[in-house]
């Protein structure tokens, strides 16, 4: 008989109250994907999952498995917990804007290794970080690879309508959400006002296919990042999920 215990490692993405004393626990695990679990008296002070089951923390938990198909933390001991993000709040704002996305972009039941390996290392990469650009960086590469993970992202390397292959020293400009190859932008009037330079498409492309500590290694302007953040929001208002309110939380702060 299969066991209903199951021993995991697993980032703690958001928690609810449940009852009085009770807390239901969003957890993104390598092998199991999003689960949630209930974990019972953590709302009490003296619960030693008070502070081992908080949003960031990285956690080894056993779980209990009900016949009903739910999750029921038993034990958990903090394996990791990134004390530098939660100091400075810019940086735990892009942490918890990092966490908001991986929940968002995730369904419970569905594993995804590439998700969760790659935002167990931005946390990681963020946590040693002491400039806001370079961070403001790593999370608009986190978005980027989440979206290629998910495949929601164009192709950059070919034309959406014709399908032919882009030579990108031929383009003039270009829309991140309809890459086109000049015949086809030509005919395209409602883009004309709402070009980018095809210089951020090259970005974009070496951005989706290095590992984020690679991309640190680029230097940009801030007249530069805010053109990526706004390439960011067209493909987020792309999507059927929503977008995360921690978007809207660093625009304030960016403000």
């Amino acid at each position: 008989m299969e066991s209903r215990y199951h021993h995991v490692t697993g980032l703690v993405l958001k928690h609810y109250a449940l009852g009085e004393n009770d807390r239901r626990v969003y957890i993104l695990t390598p092998d199991l994907g999003k689960i949630a679990a209930k974990a019972r008296g953590a709302k009490k002070l003296t619960s030693p999952f008070t502070s081992r089951l908080s949003p960031l923390n990285v956690c080894n938990m056993l779980l209990y498995k009900t016949p009903g198909n739910s999750w029921t933390i038993t034990q958990c001991q903090t394996e990791i917990t990134y004390r530098h993000l939660q100091a400075n709040l810019t940086q735990s704002s892009i942490a918890l804007g990092i966490v908001d996305i991986a929940y968002r972009c995730t369904e419970e039941g569905h594993p995804s290794q590439q998700v969760y390996n790659l935002t167990i290392e931005a946390l990681r990469i963020l946590d040693t970080l002491e400039s806001e650009p370079k961070s403001e960086l790593l999370f608009a590469g986190y978005q980027l690879q989440i979206f290629e993970i998910l495949g929601v992202l164009p192709s950059f390397s070919s034309c959406i309508r014709c399908h032919k292959k882009i030579d990108i020293e031929t383009l003039e400009g270009w829309h991140p959400l309809e890459i086109l190859c000049v015949t086809c932008l030509g005919q395209m009037n409602h883009l004309a006002r709402d070009r980018f330079d095809t210089g951020y498409l090259k970005l974009l492309n070496f951005i989706k296919k290095h590992p984020l500590s690679e991309i640190l290694t680029i230097k940009i302007s801030e007249t530069q990042q805010k053109e990526i953040n706004r390439i960011l929001q067209l493909f987020w208002n792309a999507q059927t999920f929503s977008v995360p309110k921690s978007l809207d939380v660093l625009a304030s702060l960016r403000a």
